[in-house]
């Protein structure tokens, strides 16, 4: 039987008129239970209901930031936020709070095609319009970094000058953070990355990670590492290497890659005057040597032989 004409379209009309006022309903009991919690609890006792709150509710911040990153207005969807972390929900000063303790709890990470080069949106931008930042409150962090993948918002895809451009701004981010001392941050290279790229990452990474640990960061850098014809890909704990001295990152990391299996073409060309050429200039500023950019630069133009094995 055809339905009767204009019988769907009233039932969907009443529908919507329904979802309507069980939302507005829904945001005055919720605005009000806010504000009576506001008014007439100390912060503490606040602070105790809102994180009950959240631990029974999972936030996709990952999601958030991802999508106030391009410009989406989709992080608003409750499947990524809950609805009392929304001011029409609540009033702003609750909000506020409820966002402070979110952003100190919460696990951002960057392992999207973005990575590492969405550092400092994750930091700095205000994702839930609340006029609060993660950095302020940010306790745990995990960056990963795969330079055959980094994208910039602001350019096209495949332009590796951009990219070096980028890269010191965002790890640079990290001294913002205004708790160090709390601070979880893992440093995570993807198995596309050469030895020669985690090095030369590393080497920029270097000041940020010796002003993080002087104030007590818990830093961690682990690498990933492909191997020829196995589908298992273990991981290099490459924390060690960073507190050695610079000029044996290139020995060392080669000799931890060698122990899991062959290197690369370019790995196994990558000589010492290499390295103490990348050791002599700052990648991604205009003091970049020629050789770092040029190396890099093919990596990140998605070279074919860049994965050759002899």
């Amino acid at each position: 039987m055809s339905p009767i004409p204009g019988k769907r379209e009233a039932f969907e009309a009443w529908s919507i008129a329904s979802q309507q006022a069980v939302e507005f309903k829904s945001k005055l009991e919720s605005v009000a239970l806010a504000t009576a919690i506001h008014q007439l609890l100390p912060r503490e006792l606040r602070d105790l209901i809102w994180e009950a709150y959240l631990q029974d509710t999972h936030i996709d911040w990952y999601r958030v930031c991802y999508n106030t990153y391009w410009n989406s207005a989709s992080f608003r969807k409750f499947s990524y936020i809950p609805h009392f972390l929304l001011p029409e929900y609540s009033n702003i000063e609750a909000a506020r709070e409820i966002c402070q303790i979110a952003y100190k709890n919460a696990k951002f990470n960057s392992h999207d095609f973005v990575g590492v080069l969405q550092v400092r949106h994750i930091l700095e931008f205000d994702h839930l319009n609340l006029d609060l930042a993660p950095r302020d409150f940010i306790r745990d962090l995990t960056i990963m970094v795969d330079t055959d993948e980094m994208h910039v918002k602001t350019s096209i895809p495949n332009d590796p000058v951009a990219k070096l451009k980028e890269l010191p701004a965002n790890l640079n981010a990290l001294l913002n953070v205004r708790l160090k001392h709390s601070l979880n941050l893992r440093i995570n290279f993807s198995y596309r990355n050469g030895a020669l790229e985690v090095a030369e990452i590393l080497h920029v990474f270097l000041p940020v990670w010796i002003e993080l640990r002087e104030q007590k960061a818990n830093v961690t850098v682990q690498y990933k590492r492909s191997i020829k014809s196995q589908k298992e890909r273990p991981l290099i704990e490459l924390s060690g290497l960073v507190e050695s001295p610079v000029e044996e990152w290139r020995w060392r990391i080669l000799d931890m890659c060698t122990a899991l299996g062959r290197l690369t073409a370019w790995e196994r060309h990558w000589t010492e005057e290499a390295w103490q050429k990348t050791l002599s200039g700052s990648m991604g500023q205009d003091s970049t040597s020629e050789h770092v950019r040029r190396r890099l630069g093919a990596v990140l133009g998605r070279r074919q032989h860049e994965n050759s094995f002899f």
